[in-house]
């Protein structure tokens, strides 16, 4: 004997179709979400990189190279007004750092000739902060808070830095 099973094969197609549609919602939605975090990941990658570049030339200055370091302006402001002027021990050099506009720039000056200016910050990232503070005759902090410029993403680093030669001066 047959048994009739009417509107069995109906609601196979209509579950599966609806599986078919789901299924793509999902992955787009997946999708989305590593467009997002790949985003962010590059935008640190990008702050990282920054940072790590600015920090190393002003450590180069300061821990190797300056026997004498002045810190001008107030860090206890809010902005990026702070210069950092480092003395050379070939006594003909000075070396300044100071941001504006958003960019980290150092001045090499040799006494007699004229200054020279080279950005040191990458174009897509923006110099918010500036901050050095002197620990003692021997260290500064520098606090370097850095924005994207694509994204808006926003870190701020700090390091220590000792100078090895010289001696340091906060100049209010």
């Amino acid at each position: 004997m047959r048994k009739e099973r009417t509107g069995f094969i109906l609601l196979q197609v209509q579950l599966v179709l609806f599986l078919l549609l789901l299924l793509p919602c999902v992955v787009l939605d997946h999708f989305q979400s590593l467009v997002r975090s790949g985003s962010l990941v590059l935008s640190d990658l990008r702050l990282y990189r920054a940072a790590r570049y600015s920090l190393s030339l002003v450590k180069s200055e300061l821990s190797d190279q300056s026997v004498q370091v002045f810190l001008y302006g107030d860090p206890e402001r809010a902005d990026a007004s702070m210069t950092v002027q480092c003395h050379r021990s070939d006594e003909h050099t000075m070396v300044s750092f100071y941001v504006r506009r958003g960019t980290l720039y150092r001045g090499i000056r040799k006494f007699g000739k004229d200054i020279g200016i080279v950005p040191n910050s990458d174009t897509d990232v923006l110099v918010k902060n500036w901050k050095l503070r002197k620990l003692s005759d021997k260290e500064v902090e520098v606090a370097l808070t850095l924005e994207d410029r694509v994204c808006g993403r926003r870190r701020t680093f700090r390091e220590v830095l000792a100078s090895l030669n010289g001696t340091v001066v906060q100049v209010s």
